[in-house]
């Protein structure tokens, strides 16, 4: 048997290799091809940040669909994958999660606004331009809620009169059918006017096992397929814009995007917890935008429209539960519906008052609404008072000031002050089975500061050093959690938390040698205080509550590094290392769960030939990467049979070979978990 399933695993080998590929088509306003291993233009000159940068060309060569893909070879992130109830994609920047470190999408927030979070695996990345990671210190121009750093992704606009991409590929394995991604994009620009539009699909039907993987007797998952490892995600986005003239551009943009999960996978160690299935997870997002620029002076203003709906099903916990979902019996499952919106406003200008200072300032307005639904029956999607379990919301308002200053050539020093005001709106809860209002709450304030000096030793090699006190208010969630739908929990609201805050300390190096290295390297220490955790406050029947409890030390080193050698191999390779100290926790927290202190990966494109004498074939490109995740502490069992226990360590190898049919298409293919590697997510 073991002999059989070895031959299945080289067999997985082969048909992944010859079947999983990608055929992109470009335009003929393309660059050559060779142009796609070229390294990122080097920004140490231009304007000073500490942020990293992530190119489309970066995402295509290395095969990134979506957002977590995409992150996780970047220093100081650590990709979280939970295989509990909620079975999502998430991460952590130095620490710190997506609830402290927002993702924004053309200036605007995307996330849940109830829970300030969602699974970031579901956003797709083909019609970007670029992902910008800022880690503590940001511009303040960014705005409220940056406590652990931001996410910023830009959408691509169009260049060229006509501009048409399209990828396709479809993923094989030892099972069969896996998958296949789907990527359209098609625009415009004219003299005065300019469009694009967008489409994109990923479908995964399953995901295998490694062979290795031994099946627990009387377990529901057995070798092969995982169970509920299937979902399919959909967005169409288009933009359209008017710029009468070089300094005007005015500019819509609307996205739409529509996923689907299977339920809650099953645990691999045996038992059946917590059936959940995702049958829709939708999101609306449009803005408004206009830019004014000259030499001396720029204004932006901005409006914007977030809407997210989704529904959980819940079938209960354990066998009977999984025998009900396959069996399509909806008896007894209440749907959970989600109607939530984020709207706002923001308007920055900047002016150049000589060559050696610059000033920007920023108002911005935000709105953050959740409304919470159980339908009386699978089939029921009424939204009424009878079935709302909550209508809450809140509002921001950030003012912030930046000022840029040079004294002398190699040196530049940027200061910042922002202030948050936080004003409750709705706050009415139905707790058992009345409504519960706590309106009239009093106006919160919080602050954020930063300090960043820039040396440029070279033109292109620099040393900063920066300090940022950064905040985060409460979310919806954590003061007006809903009770478990389980009833296994109850949540007391806490209206009255307030905002955690970091300090944030860095010393850091970027350099850029002869056209062909870029080295990105930094120290950081980040001290966290008031953060919000939740606290037990009875545990039978279990009762809990979010309140600002815990104070930890962050603080580690990363360091990046890409080289283009010559026209045949390119290398890249990165590593992060993060250790914390929890100075004081009111819940006697004695270990973070799921947190590792190293990861480290790195990638190879090797380029056999520079050109082919062959028709058919122009060019081929290898491309073996690995990554490496440390060991993580977690807490097995539960109540007082609980202890500490240890993820162990692993390490996954990647390879690609892509093939350039003209300068125009090619096709790759790629066999991920080369060593058919058997590791445990959270």
């Amino acid at each position: 048997m073991k002999r059989f399933r070895k031959k299945l695993c080289y067999l997985r080998y082969f048909v992944g290799l010859c079947f999983l590929s990608v055929f992109a088509l470009v335009p003929a306003v393309a660059q050559e091809s060779d142009d796609v291993i070229a390294l990122p233009e080097a920004r140490v000159s231009a304007e000073k940040e500490t942020s990293q940068f992530i190119t489309q060309e970066q995402m295509e060569r290395r095969g990134d669909n979506n957002l977590t893909e995409a992150m996780r070879w970047v220093p100081g992130v650590s990709i979280q994958q939970s295989a509990g109830q909620r079975n999502e994609f998430s991460f952590l920047l130095r620490g710190f999660g997506p609830r402290s470190v927002p993702v924004y999408i053309d200036g605007v927030m995307w996330g849940d606004p109830y829970n300030a979070q969602v699974d970031y695996s579901r956003f797709l990345t083909g019609d970007l331009e670029s992902i910008e990671i800022n880690k503590g210190y940001s511009s303040i121009m960014l705005g409220s809620s940056n406590l652990g750093g931001a996410i910023v992704m830009r959408t691509a606009k169009p260049k060229e009169k006509l501009e048409i991409g399209l990828k396709t590929s479809w993923d094989f394995d030892a099972e069969g059918y896996a998958g296949n991604t789907q990527t359209l994009n098609a625009g415009t620009k004219l003299s005065v006017f300019y469009a694009k539009v967008g489409f994109q699909w990923h479908d995964v039907e399953h995901w295998s096992l490694p062979t290795r993987f031994e099946p627990i007797p009387g377990n529901p998952q057995q070798s092969g397929k995982r169970i509920g490892s299937n979902s399919t995600d959909m967005k169409i986005s288009g933009m359209a814009g008017f710029t009468p003239n070089d300094a005007l551009d005015i500019w819509a943009t609307y996205a739409y995007s529509h996923g689907e999960k299977g339920l809650s996978p099953l645990s691999a160690a045996g038992g059946v917890g917590q059936v959940w299935e995702w049958p829709y997870i939708n999101r609306h997002t449009a803005s408004l935008n206009g830019e004014f620029k000259t030499d001396t002076f720029y204004a932006k203003l901005k409006g914007f429209f977030d809407k997210y709906d989704n529904r959980l099903n819940i079938y209960g916990g354990g066998q009977a539960a999984l025998d009900k979902y396959n069996e399509g019996d909806h008896s007894g499952v209440y749907p959970s519906d989600y109607d939530d919106y984020i709207a706002g406003a923001n308007i920055e200008a900047g002016i150049n008052i000589n060559e050696w200072n610059k000033i920007a300032a920023t108002v911005q307005y935000q709105q953050n609404s959740h409304k919470s639904y159980t339908a009386l029956s699978y089939t029921d999607d009424a939204h009424n008072d009878d079935t709302m379990g909550a209508n809450v919301s809140d509002n921001n308002i950030f003012a912030g000031l930046e000022y840029t200053v040079s004294p002398f050539k190699p040196f530049t020093a940027i200061a910042g002050f922002g202030s948050n005001i936080f004003m409750q709106g709705n706050s009415q809860k139905k707790e058992d089975g009345a409504w519960k209002d706590a309106s009239g709450l009093p106006t919160s304030w919080a602050f954020d500061g930063q300090v960043g000096l820039f040396y440029d030793i070279t033109e292109n090699n620099e040393l900063h050093i920066s300090w940022a006190l950064k905040s985060r208010f409460p979310t919806l969630k954590e003061k007006f959690q809903e009770s478990d739908a389980t009833g296994s929990t109850k949540y007391v609201s806490n209206p009255a938390l307030e905002a955690e805050s970091a300090h944030h300390f860095e010393l850091g190096y970027k350099g850029y040698f002869d056209e062909k290295i870029n080295v990105n390297a930094a120290a950081f220490a980040s001290y966290a205080f008031n953060s919000i955790n939740l606290v037990t406050l009875n545990p039978t029947p279990r009762t809990v509550q979010y309140q600002n409890i815990e104070e930890v030390l962050f603080y580690g080193f990363e360091a990046g590094m890409e080289m283009y050698l010559n026209k045949y191999l390119q290398l890249g390779a990165s590593v992060g290392f993060t250790k914390y100290d929890i100075i004081h926790s009111e819940r006697e927290v004695k270990f973070f769960e799921n947190f590792p202190e190293l990861t480290t990966n790195a990638y190879m494109v090797i380029r056999p030939f520079e050109k082919l004498n062959l028709k058919q074939v122009k060019n081929i490109s290898i491309i073996p990467s690995f990554e490496y995740v440390g060991s993580k502490e977690y807490t097995s069992g539960s109540g007082a049979a609980a202890t500490k226990a240890i993820r162990g360590s692993h390490t996954l190898a990647h390879i690609k070979a892509s093939v350039d049919i003209t300068k125009y298409a090619s096709f790759s293919f790629t066999v991920n978990n080369l060593f058919d590697e058997l590791y445990e997510s959270a």
